[in-house]
């Protein structure tokens, strides 16, 4: 379909030799916040994987956008797709806040924008880490290093969001920020993919919810 970011055709996956995944078969549109759940060790986080490459020894086909995931360099496959993973550290490539900015900004840039400082010092600010910036993320405690990865995905606003649990380690307070610039995302028809324990949080913002059961995915009504 013309609007659809994630489209999987009969996808299967084993990891050794147990399987993951049998004849998945899914669509997702670019506009959609959907919200993935399962029992843990269903395959919430493999599924992030597989979607955003880290995993590409599955038979049958995902599309990202109008092409095969496996046949996307990293560079297209990061103009389409944003991941926060679960690993607060996985998220990080800068030894400081700031520097980890800079990489995802410059990150398969070929013309300087101009507005990169501005956009990096919102995003700080944004998510009460201005403070931090130049600290060594070593330093950080996991909710901080949380924070720094959200800040890279405001940096990458426009994109779709695969977001496994990203509420975790995080303060009502910076949950409540987070959870508004999900509604912003929303009002502008920008989508996303969610994993979290804490669905009722998300409840009144998705578009539908997703369940991983028995190898396969539903959707759940």
């Amino acid at each position: 379909m013309k609007n659809s970011i994630i489209r999987i055709n009969k996808m299967k996956f084993r990891y050794f030799k147990k399987s993951i995944f049998e004849d998945v078969n899914l669509e997702i549109m670019k506009n959609e916040i959907v919200l993935l759940t399962g029992e843990s060790g269903s395959g919430k986080t493999t599924f992030c994987r597989l979607i955003s490459g880290l995993e590409k020894n599955y038979s049958g086909e995902i599309f990202i956008s109008k092409k095969e995931n496996n046949s996307y360099t990293a560079k297209e496959r990061f103009m389409e797709i944003s991941y926060l993973k679960q690993e607060v550290s996985g998220n990080i490539l800068g030894s400081t806040p700031e520097e980890d900015l800079q990489i995802s900004q410059n990150r398969f840039n070929e013309e300087k924008d101009t507005s990169f400082k501005d956009k990096r010092e919102d995003a700080l600010k944004i998510y009460k880490i201005e403070s931090l910036k130049n600290q060594p993320v070593w330093e950080l405690s996991g909710g901080q290093k949380k924070r720094v990865g959200l800040a890279d995905l405001y940096l990458n606003f426009n994109k779709f969001w695969l977001l496994d649990e990203p509420t975790a380690g995080l303060d009502n307070g910076i949950i409540n920020i987070f959870m508004e610039i999900l509604k912003q995302r929303k009002k502008q028809n920008l989508g996303a993919l969610i994993i979290s324990h804490r669905q009722e949080i998300f409840a009144d913002i998705i578009h539908r919810k997703l369940e991983i059961k028995q190898n396969k995915i539903w959707d759940v009504q």
